[in-house]
Formats: C-alpha cells, sequence, structure tokens
C-alpha cells in the first residue's frame, strides 16, 4: 500500500498525492507535484518559492560529474547509462552520503531533480559533438533544461508542455523501477544507491 500514487490502466485514472492526474499536469509544475509527494501536500505560494530557488540553486555539476558524462560521451554511451554513472558520482558531493533521516533523504532528492536534467542535456550535447551550456537559475525546470540542449531559450509553450509532461510521468506506483529503488532503501541504503539501482532498473 501506497499514499503516493495509484495507477488504473484499464479505466485510464492516475491518482498522485490524493490528485487525480487531470487536476495536477497542466495546472501546477513539476515542483509543485514534487513537493506533494515529498511533503503530501501542495506548497503554498512561499513554499514553492523557495522550493524552486533552491533547486535551481543545484543544477551545476561537480567536476567528477561532468568528468564521466564527458567519458560517458566519448565512449558513445547511451544516455540511460551516462545518467546511472553519472548519478553515483553524486554522492561525493554530499556532505553526509549515509545520513538517511528524512531531512536528508529530501535534501539529495532536491540535489537530483535539479541535476538530472543538466546530466541529460550535457549528454545530449556531447554526442552531437557539442560543448555543454551551463544551467541558470532564471528560468525554470524545464525551460532550462531545453536551453541547455538546444543553446536558446525555448518557447513558453514548449517548455510549459514538457513540465506538463514531467508530471504526468512523476510516479508510476510499483513499476520495476520503482521497485529496486525500494528494496535498496529498505536496506536502510541511502538515497544516491537506491536511484542508481533504480536507474539501473529502468534500462531494462
Amino acid at each position: 500500500q501506497t499514499r503516493l500514487s495509484h495507477v488504473d490502466g484499464q479505466n485510464g485514472v492516475l491518482i498522485i498525492g490524493g490528485y487525480e492526474l487531470k487536476a495536477l499536469a497542466g495546472k501546477g509544475t513539476f515542483e509543485e507535484a514534487a513537493y506533494l509527494l515529498w511533503k503530501g501536500t501542495l506548497p503554498n505560494r512561499d513554499e514553492l518559492e523557495t522550493l524552486t530557488r533552491e533547486i535551481a540553486n543545484q543544477r551545476a555539476l561537480p567536476e567528477a560529474t561532468r568528468h564521466i558524462v564527458h567519458e560517458a560521451a566519448q565512449r558513445n554511451a547511451p544516455p540511460i547509462d551516462a545518467l546511472r554513472m553519472a548519478c553515483a558520482t553524486l554522492s561525493l558531493d554530499v556532505k553526509n552520503p549515509n545520513d538517511i533521516s528524512l531531512e536528508a533523504d529530501v535534501a539529495n532528492a532536491k540535489m537530483l531533480v535539479a541535476r538530472f536534467p543538466t546530466i541529460v542535456a550535457a549528454h545530449t550535447r556531447l554526442l552531437a559533438g557539442q560543448e555543454p551550456i551551463a544551467p541558470r537559475t532564471d528560468l525554470s525546470l524545464a525551460a532550462n533544461f531545453l536551453y541547455m540542449v538546444n543553446g536558446k531559450e525555448p518557447d513558453p509553450i514548449a517548455a510549459r508542455a514538457l513540465d506538463t509532461y514531467w508530471v504526468t510521468v512523476i510516479d508510476h506506483g510499483m513499476n520495476a523501477s520503482t521497485f529496486a529503488g525500494r528494496v535498496i532503501a529498505s536496506t536502510r541504503s541511502d538515497m544516491l544507491s537506491a536511484v542508481t539501482g533504480a536507474i539501473g532498473a529502468l534500462k531494462g
């Protein structure tokens, strides 16, 4: 049992944190949906502004992660492999990677949300023979991702569409990658290990 989400594929119903998908997708941001899953309620304006700022300020990658992304691209590794390898290096940038308190888990979740788009965008550009573009903090999560991939500010409609899509796939019940992540977390391992393992399952 979980309070996080419910998928009823036969009837076309997806409930996220107690809300039907149609009440969230296209009406709130990815950060709002993430806050809902992390905290159990939707954020108020101040809470959302704080969360958005905290995530935006963590978008830049540490040197070890940038190196791995470059190596993965040079060897023509698929994006999912590059993300898995890069995710594992992010624990080097955590003060206490073995801290599995709720506070530490939420902090690490914010960091992963901030940096995963930067990893994927950098890898995408490197595979295309282009240099990665540094993230900006003045754009939304989705708009910044499109900017880092394409090198120009995106059409607001495109950014909104991507953000809406991300909300629709933010939680999909007990699929294989979720299950793998929960198994790892249940051993009292750390979040970055659990997410790295989940990415490995998602690849399959």
